[in-house]
C-alpha cells in the first residue's frame, strides 16, 4: 500500500540558496565580537528571508504562486556554529523550485541594501546639515574676531570670540570625521549579504521517498499483522488448524480426514476408496492398536461436541479398516435418536437392533454377583443363553458386522442407563466381537453417549475443525474430566487439501477385498481436485 502510495503521490523537488553574512572589521581583523554579532545577525537575516514583507516582493515576480502558498514553500535555518545560512524552497516543479529559492535571497539582500542605504543617506544628511550650521557659525565668529582688530577693541572680546572659534572648528572636524567614516561603512556594508551557492533545480524528488515508505510500510505491517492475529487468536472462538484443535482441546491429535468433495462421498461406504484418506485411517487405527500396552481397546466410542461433525464417517471408516486388518468387527449406532448407520450400510430402517437388544437385556434376568468392593457386577456374557444374532446384520466386508439403532425407540434415553449399558458389554465382549466401535450421540447434546462413555475402554472425539467453537471444545473437555470417560485422542474432521494441484501418486495399500479375504490391492491414488468426473465417482472419498 505504502509503495502504490508512494508512487501515486506527486513529486516534490527542493533547492536551497547559501547565504553568507559578514560584518567588516575596522583594522581588518577578525575578532570574537565580530563573530558573535555575525552570528546574530545570521539568526536575524534568515528571519527576514522568509517574512511576508520578502515574500510578497517575492510574488510580485511571479505568476501562479500567492503568498500563502510560498510561505508553506519557503523555509530558512542557520548553519550552527557559521557565518551562514540558508534558504530552502519545495516545490512540485524543480526548476520553479530554484528560481525561487534565488529570488528569495536575492530580495532579501535588494531589500536590505536599499534599507541600509536610506538609513545611511539620512545619516550623512544629518551630519552635512550639522556641518553647514557649525560652518556658517565658523564664519560669523570670524567676521566678528576680523571686525574688532579693524577697530582696535578690547582683547578680552578678541579672546573670547577666538575660543569659540576654536570649540566650532573642533566640532566641524569631528563631523567630517564622522562623515568619511559613515561613508566608509556605507560603501563596506553594501555586501554584508553574499550568496556563496545559487540554487539549482534537483534531480531528485525529497518527496516521497519509496523506498524509505516501502520499508516502513513493511515493518509497520508486519508489526500490524502479528499483533492483529494475537488479538484474532485471543479473542476469536474459532479453531482453524489440527495444531490449534490439539492444543486448545489438550487431546493428542490421532489423525486429520481431509474434507470430501461432495456429501455422496462424505456418506458412501467404499472399503476400496482411494485417496489420501487412506493413510490417514491408516495412522487412527495404528494409534487405536498402540494406545498403550497396558490400555485395553476393545470398545471403542466415538462421538463429538456437537452434531454433524462427521463422527458416523469416522466411525464407519474406523470399523471398515480395523476389519480390513483381519479383526472381528462390531459396528454399534448408539446415536438413538439420529441413527444414519442404516442409510450408509443399506440395511432396512425396520430391522432389529440397538434399541431392541436393550429392550431385551432390560426385560431379562441376568445372573450377577458380588466383586470386593461389594458392588453387584454382571456375569459374563457366556454364563447367559443372551444371544446378539438377532441384532447384529452382515454387510458384505468381510470380518465386520453392524448393529444399528433398531424400531420402536420411544425414550431412548431411559434405554441407555447404566445397568443395561454394563450388561450389553459383557455379552458383546462374550460373543467374539474383537473390536466394538461405538457410533454415539454428541456428548454436549444427550446424555445417552456420557452413560456409554465411562463403559467403553477407548474414546474418540472427533471435531469438525470448519466449524469448532473453543467453548464447546472446552465444555466437553470439562465434561470428559467430571466424568472420566477414557479419551484417546481426538480426530480431525474435513480439513481442507493443502494443495489443490498434486501430481497423481500412488499408495500400496493393505486392504482385503470383501470377496477375496487376505488379497492385497494396490490401487492408484489421486487427489480428487484433478480426477475427472468418472474418476472421482470410482475413487470416492473415504469419508
Amino acid at each position: 500500500g505504502t509503495y502504490i502510495g508512494s508512487k501515486l503521490t506527486p513529486r516534490v523537488y527542493q533547492s536551497t540558496v547559501l547565504v553568507h553574512v559578514k560584518i567588516p572589521s575596522g583594522d581588518n581583523q577578525i575578532d570574537s565580537n565580530s563573530l558573535l554579532a555575525s552570528g546574530q545577525l545570521a539568526q536575524t537575516e534568515a528571519d527576514l528571508a522568509v517574512s511576508d514583507d520578502i515574500l510578497n516582493k517575492v510574488v510580485a515576480h511571479h505568476k501562479n504562486i500567492t503568498l500563502d502558498q510560498l510561505s508553506h514553500e519557503a523555509t530558512s535555518s542557520v548553519k550552527l556554529n557559521t557565518q551562514l545560512f540558508e534558504i530552502d524552497v519545495q516545490d512540485a516543479d524543480a526548476k520553479r523550485a530554484a528560481d525561487l529559492a534565488n529570488d528569495v535571497a536575492q530580495t532579501l539582500i535588494n531589500s536590505q541594501l536599499e534599507e541600509t542605504q536610506q538609513n545611511n543617506d539620512k545619516s550623512i544628511q544629518q551630519i552635512q546639515q550639522e556641518m553647514n550650521s557649525i560652518r556658517q557659525q565658523i564664519k560669523d565668529v570670524t567676521g566678528q574676531v576680523a571686525a574688532l582688530q579693524a577697530k582696535g577693541g578690547q582683547l578680552a572680546a578678541d579672546n573670547i570670540l577666538q575660543g569659540q572659534l576654536s570649540v566650532l572648528q573642533q566640532h566641524y572636524n569631528q563631523w567630517e570625521d564622522s562623515l568619511t567614516q559613515l561613508e566608509l561603512t556605507s560603501a563596506q556594508s553594501s555586501d554584508f549579504l553574499q550568496i556563496v551557492q545559487v540554487a539549482r533545480p534537483e534531480t531528485t524528488a525529497i518527496r516521497p521517498n519509496v523506498s524509505l515508505n516501502t520499508l516502513a510500510g513493511l515493518i509497520l505491517g508486519l508489526i500490524l499483522g502479528v499483533l492483529l492475529a494475537i488479538q484474532y487468536d485471543t479473542f476469536s472462538t474459532r479453531v482453524y488448524s489440527p495444531k490449534s484443535v490439539a492444543e486448545h482441546i489438550g487431546y493428542p491429535l490421532l489423525a486429520t480426514i481431509w474434507r470430501a468433495n461432495s456429501y455422496q462421498e462424505a456418506n458412501s461406504v467404499n472399503p476400496l476408496s482411494k485417496h489420501s484418506n487412506v493413510n490417514a485411517y491408516r495412522m487412527l487405527c495404528a494409534s487405536v492398536e498402540v494406545a498403550g500396552p497396558d490400555k485395553r481397546s476393545h470398545s471403542i466410542m466415538v462421538t463429538s461436541a456437537l452434531s454433524q461433525e462427521g463422527k458416523s464417517a469416522i466411525a464407519t471408516n474406523l470399523a471398515i479398516f480395523m476389519a480390513n486388518a483381519g479383526k472381528n468387527t462390531l459396528l454399534v449406532d448408539a446415536n438413538l435418536q439420529h441413527p444414519v448407520l442404516h442409510e450408509r450400510f443399506g440395511i432396512a430402517d425396520k430391522k432389529e437392533g440397538l434399541s431392541n437388544a436393550l429392550a431385551a437385556i432390560s426385560q431379562r434376568p441376568f445372573a450377577n454377583s458380588l466383586s470386593l468392593n461389594g458392588q453387584v457386577q454382571p456375569l459374563p456374557a457366556k454364563n447367559s443363553t443372551m444371544s446378539l444374532e438377532p441384532y447384529i446384520h452382515p454387510v458384505g466386508i468381510a470380518n465386520l458386522r453392524v448393529m444399528t439403532a433398531g424400531t420402536g425407540v420411544s425414550s431412548p434415553g431411559a434405554l441407555l442407563d447404566l445397568k443395561v449399558v454394563e450388561r450389553l458389554l459383557a455379552i458383546i465382549e462374550g460373543s467374539g466381537a474383537e473390536v466394538v466401535i461405538f457410533d454415539t450421540a454428541p456428548l454436549l447434546d444427550m446424555p445417552d453417549a456420557r452413560v456409554l462413555a465411562t463403559k467403553v475402554d477407548t474414546a474418540l472425539v472427533v471435531v469438525d475443525v470448519t466449524s469448532a467453537r473453543k467453548r464447546y471444545l472446552e465444555q466437553m473437555k470439562i465434561l470428559a474430566e467430571n466424568i472420566r470417560i477414557p479419551v484417546l485422542g481426538c480426530v480431525v474432521n474435513k480439513q481442507l487439501y493443502a494443495q489443490k494441484h498434486v501430481t497423481d501418486y500412488y499408495y500400496t495399500n493393505n486392504l482385503r477385498h470383501p470377496s477375496q479375504p487376505g488379497n492385497e490391492v494396490a490401487v492408484p491414488v489421486s487427489s480428487p481436485s484433478i480426477l475427472s468426473s468418472d474418476r472421482q465417482r470410482m475413487y470416492s472419498d473415504i469419508v
